[in-house]
């Protein structure tokens, strides 16, 4: 699955590890948090959570997300 660990890698570098990881255990936990791409999955969308989050409507595709570092956003703003 290396579009979601590059996604989550780029989460840890913005926010900090601690923080995701902790989010992620408790999410993995109570299917909060889950992770799909193509056939595989990590962690299962809590019953609720699994029929919107699959939902055409409430779906995102990878592709869709943008991460930046601290840095990245720092140099859009010296930009701007």
């Amino acid at each position: 699955m290396p579009l979601c660990a590059e996604w989550v890698d780029a989460l840890r570098e913005a926010f900090g590890a601690d923080e995701i990881n902790t989010a992620m255990r408790a999410g993995l936990k109570d299917g909060s948090c889950w992770f799909r791409e193509g056939e595989h999955y990590v962690g299962k969308p809590g019953a609720e959570e699994a029929s919107e989050r699959l939902s055409a409507e409430h779906g995102v595709s990878g592709d869709a997300l943008v991460v930046s570092t601290a840095a990245q956003r720092a140099a859009r703003k010296v930009l701007a």
